[in-house]
């Protein structure tokens, strides 16, 4: 089952994939599976795999660890979330590196699967934190250095990474290969720590620039997110920032609750809330909750899938703008058809009875407005029931009691509020936005 598919090259060049870390899923396992409480990474990556299986025609990953006979790996590989999802078809093993390789060849991409492997496993530690009293050092750590020494997430190494072991004390020994990291010396990380730090770096290189060759989304945990941005810049799928365009619409009027406690300050996606609603309190639902979503969405999914191919496929600048303007005007459409009341039927006989003699004008008028509303709407197929699902979707005050009543929450408020200043710090620093990355 974890070997290569066949025919799974194939679908790679499938528009509207993704590239899913596997410390995704080992931090929704870790809780679903392993009793740990559910803490900010685990709600990151659950709402990350929810987007991927509901947006995303496949979700690859790096199934390699998935052959441990033991431990937490094989706790993953016999999840029956990640069973359940392999069974679908919605995540699969990345393809065999033979093919992988004759792939980018073909494209004259100089790129090859074994770099993308030497990046990945240069550190064997995850980026996942499998001791529930580790997490909250760890987002304090990260957000510490967001803030004093960003610039150490831009290099691979942090220090010559061929030291020797017994060197690792001896200051003299040490050849720092970025000048940030001496600071980083000074306020008390150890040379080990650099060195894994450099390790992650690479890591976070490896599956971006596999991500980019193959044209796949890539989809990051939590804690790796520093490492990803700074590693280099990824371009999203088109298909991504579509979703991300109805997702800003069907949510700009929200409040989120600012009180600071237990995560109130990190969004969970509406795709994410509406599954855990399905699930009734249950987390054995959260397979078949997910699956009933997709299946639901299929035909927006459908619809954003042809969109990248015809992307891929444009040859012109008017190609490109022709694309854009057929989705921006069917989402302004249906937003402003959901929000103008007199599009319904009690408005439409409130004004033909309040003028009789222009009944029939009236009506006309506005059953051939809604019929050119509907034109524009339906030429981007699913994206009305898509929207109304979004816009049905839990209000954000709701997401304690969503996330509490299905699963044994983290308690402690300082760990929901690390987490935050992780995500803000990494938005004002790297990306230069406000407001919490995940969950956005």
């Amino acid at each position: 089952m974890l070997g290569a598919l066949d025919g799974s090259m194939e679908r790679v060049h499938t528009p509207n994939c993704a590239l899913l870390y596997e410390e995704v899923l080992l931090d929704i396992c870790l809780v679903t599976d392993g009793g740990m409480p559910a803490g900010p990474a685990f709600l990151y990556s659950l709402a990350s795999l929810i987007e991927a299986a509901v947006i995303h025609e496949i979700t690859f990953f790096d199934a390699r660890f998935l052959e441990a006979p033991s431990g937490v790996w094989a706790m993953v590989r016999d999840s029956e979330l990640v069973q359940g999802l392999m069974q679908n078809g919605i995540l699969r093993p990345l393809p065999a590196p033979e093919a992988i390789d004759a792939d980018l060849e073909s494209r004259g991409i100089d790129y090859s699967y074994y770099t993308f492997l030497s990046d990945a496993v240069f550190e064997l530690r995850t980026f996942s934190v499998a001791n529930p009293r580790e997490e909250l050092g760890r987002y304090r750590e990260l957000a510490n250095i967001l803030q004093t020494t960003p610039q150490v997430f831009t290099d691979d190494d942090l220090i010559d990474p061929s030291i020797d072991e017994d060197s690792l004390t001896d200051p003299t020994l040490i050849v720092l290969k970025n000048a940030h990291a001496l600071r980083l010396l000074g306020m008390g990380f150890s040379v080990r720590d650099l060195l894994i730090m450099g390790g992650f770096n690479h890591r976070a290189l490896g599956f971006s620039q596999l991500a980019n060759h193959l044209q796949l989304q890539l989809c990051p945990a939590f804690t790796a997110i520093p490492h990803y941005i700074g590693a280099v810049t990824v371009t999203n799928n088109k298909t991504r920032s579509l979703y991300g365009k109805v997702v800003e619409k069907a949510t700009e009027f929200d409040e989120q609750p600012r009180d600071g406690a237990r995560f109130s300050r990190i969004a969970i996606p509406p795709l994410c809330q509406i599954v855990l609603s399905g699930c009734k309190g249950s987390g054995r639902a959260l397979l078949s909750e997910i699956l009933e979503l997709r299946h639901k969405q299929r035909q927006f999914r459908g619809y954003i899938t042809q969109f990248e191919r015809d992307w891929r496929g444009a040859r012109t600048r008017e190609d490109e703008r022709r694309l854009l303007n057929e989705f921006d005007l069917a989402l302004s459409a249906e937003v402003a058809r959901h929000d103008r009341p007199t599009t319904r039927l009690v408005y439409v006989l409130w004004d033909i009875l309040k003028n009789p003699l222009m009944a029939l004008p009236a009506a006309g008028d506005k059953l051939a407005t809604k019929g050119r509303e509907l034109r524009v709407i339906n030429r981007v197929s699913g994206l009305h029931d898509f929207w109304a699902e979004l816009v049905s979707s839990p209000l954000p005050r709701r997401n304690l009691e969503l996330l509490s009543a299905t699963f044994d929450m983290e308690p402690d408020d300082a760990v929901w509020n690390a987490a935050a200043e992780l995500a803000e710090s990494t938005n004002n620093v790297l990306v230069g936005q406000e407001g919490p990355l995940i969950g956005g």
